[in-house]
C-alpha cells in the first residue's frame, strides 16, 4: 500500500520537497492511515507535516478522539494543532445542514493553521478521502442534479487541497491497520443515516454491492475519475470561451448573446457555471436545472428574470444575460431645481453647468454628446434634474409626436436595471434631454430661437 499511496502522490505532483503539509486527522481509520502514509513518504521527500484536529464539539466523546491523535502526533514526532468548533451554532447562524456546517469549519481551520506556518504560498492541505468517498460523492449529486463537475466525484488536487488517500478503498485502508495493529477511533455519527451522505455509504452502497455489482463502489469511482478527465478539458475549453463571450465587474457578470450563441451547448453551460463561480465560490446549491433556465433567458423576451440561490439572479438584457449578485436596492430620489446660469452636482459625480445665451449670431450648435442648446422660451415651467416618474414623455419628431419615456427607453435597448437611475432634465413630465441621449425635438434651437438655454455636462 505504501508504494500505491507513493506512486500516486507522484502522479500528480501533490507534495514538493520542503512543502508544508497541513494534513487533517479525526482519528478515524482514513486520517490515521493518511497521517502514517504521509510519515512514511516523509524518509523519501523531506517535507514540513502539520497535524490539524478539529472537535465539532458535538459528540460527548470527542475529547478523547483529540487525546488519541495528540499521542499519535507524539509518538511520529509530528506538530499538533487542535482546533475547537461550535459546529451547532455555525449551521444555525449560516443557515446551513450540520453536515455542511461542519465541512466549512475544518477547511477554514486547515486554513488558518496553515497560514502560521507557510510563508511560501505553496503550502498543501491534505485530507483522508478515499475511493468510497469518491463514488459516494458521484452519487450524491448525481440525485440532486448535476452535471460533468458533479459526476467528477472529488478531484486528487484541486487549489491547495490534496488527497493521497484517493486510489484506495475504505476496506482496504482498515485491513492495513489492523495488519500494521493500530487502532482508530470510531465516529458514531458516521453510523446513523441522519445525513444523506450516511445514507450512500450504510444503505444504499452496500445494496447495489450484493444485489447489482460486487465492484460497484470501485466501478462508480472509475466513472467518476474518468469524468475528472473530461471535466479537466472542459475546463481548459471553457476558460478559453468565457473570456471571449464574458466581462466581469463588481458583483456582476456580462454574457455577450450573440457570442455565448455561437458556443456548443455543452460550453455554453460550463460559461454559465464559470460566469456564477466568479460571483459566489460556493456552488452547493446550484443545480442543473438552474442552468437550463438561465440558458432559456437567451432566447426570451428582454427583461425577462431567473433568481438563483446565494441571492444571485440572472437577467436578459437586449444583448447580454448579466449575472447578477445581491439583492438589488431600490435608488434614492434625486431631484434638484435648476438655477440659470447655476451648477447641479449629478448623484454619480459629474456637474451640470447651465448658461443662457441672449445672442446666437456667428454660434454654431454644439453636436457634442454631452452639451446641449435649447430653446429658452420654449420652457413652461421650470427645469428640474431628476429621475424618471410615471406621464414622462418627449417629442420624437419635427411634428412634435410624443413618445413615453419607457417606450423611448426600451427603443433605445436601456437596460432595465439602469432605467431608474439616468438623470433626465424635464420641463414638468415633458423631458428635455436623456442626458448622454437624444433631446426633444419640441425645444431644439431654430432660426426664430431669441434665447439660448446651454447645458454642459462635465
Amino acid at each position: 500500500m505504501i508504494r500505491e499511496v507513493e506512486e500516486y502522490l507522484e502522479k500528480y505532483h501533490m507534495i514538493e520537497e520542503n512543502d508544508t503539509v497541513v494534513i487533517g486527522v479525526s482519528g478515524g481509520a482514513d486520517s490515521v492511515c493518511l497521517l502514517l502514509q504521509l510519515a512514511e513518504y516523509r524518509r523519501k521527500k523531506p517535507f514540513v507535516p502539520v497535524v490539524v484536529h478539529v472537535n465539532h464539539q458535538i459528540r460527548p466523546d470527542a475529547e478523547k478522539d483529540a487525546e488519541y491523535v495528540e499521542k499519535l502526533c507524539e509518538r511520529l514526532q509530528v506538530a499538533f494543532h487542535l482546533v475547537l468548533k461550535d459546529v451547532q451554532s455555525i449551521a444555525k447562524k449560516e443557515n446551513l445542514s450540520v453536515e455542511e456546517a461542519g465541512r466549512m469549519a475544518r477547511y477554514e481551520a486547515f486554513e488558518s493553521v496553515l497560514k502560521k506556518y507557510d510563508e511560501t504560498g505553496r503550502g498543501k492541505i491534505a485530507v483522508a478521502h478515499n475511493e468510497n468517498d469518491c463514488a459516494e460523492t458521484m452519487l450524491f449529486h448525481l440525485f440532486r442534479g448535476t452535471g460533468i463537475a458533479g459526476l467528477s466525484g472529488i478531484l486528487p488536487v484541486r487549489g491547495n487541497i490534496i488527497r493521497p488517500l484517493l486510489c484506495l478503498e475504505r476496506s482496504r485502508i482498515e485491513e492495513y491497520l489492523q495488519k500494521q495493529q493500530i487502532a482508530w477511533r470510531i465516529d458514531s455519527t458516521n453510523e446513523e443515516n441522519t445525513y444523506t451522505r450516511n445514507k450512500i455509504r450504510n444503505v444504499i452502497f452496500p445494496y447495489a454491492e450484493k444485489e447489482i455489482c460486487q465492484n460497484a463502489v470501485s466501478h462508480a469511482a472509475m466513472a467518476a475519475t474518468e469524468a475528472a478527465e473530461v471535466r479537466a478539458y472542459l475546463e481548459e475549453v471553457t476558460k478559453e470561451a468565457f473570456h471571449k463571450t464574458a466581462v466581469c465587474k463588481e458583483n456582476e457578470v456580462r454574457i455577450d448573446r450573440n457570442l455565448f450563441l455561437e458556443q456548443p451547448q455543452l460550453i455554453q453551460k460550463q460559461i454559465i457555471l464559470e460566469g456564477l463561480s466568479v460571483l459566489t465560490p460556493a456552488r452547493k446549491d446550484i443545480e442543473s436545472v438552474h442552468v437550463h433556465d438561465i440558458l432559456k433567458l437567451f432566447e426570451k423576451d428582454v427583461s425577462k428574470q431567473v433568481c438563483l440561490p446565494y441571492e444571485l439572479t440572472a437577467v436578459r438584457e437586449y444583448d447580454a444575460v448579466v449575472l447578477q449578485k445581491g439583492k438589488k436596492e431600490k435608488t434614492e430620489d434625486f431631484y434638484r431645481k435648476v438655477q440659470i446660469p447655476g451648477t447641479v452636482l449629478l448623484p454619480d459625480g459629474r456637474k451640470a453647468e447651465f448658461m443662457l445665451i441672449s445672442d446666437k449670431k456667428d454660434r454654431i450648435i454644439p453636436e457634442k454628446t454631452y452639451t446641449k442648446w435649447f430653446d429658452y422660451d420654449k420652457i413652461i415651467n421650470y427645469l428640474v434634474l431628476r429621475y424618471r416618474r410615471t406621464g414622462d414623455y418627449l417629442s420624437i419628431n419635427a411634428d412634435n409626436n410624443h413618445k413615453t419615456l419607457k417606450e423611448y427607453m426600451i427603443a433605445e435597448k436601456v437596460p432595465r436595471k439602469d432605467r431608474d437611475s439616468m438623470p433626465l432634465l424635464a420641463d414638468g413630465s415633458h423631458i428635455l434631454w436623456v442626458i448622454g441621449m437624444r433631446i426633444s425635438q419640441e425645444y431644439k434651437v431654430t432660426e426664430s430661437t431669441k434665447r439660448i438655454l446651454q447645458v454642459t455636462i462635465r
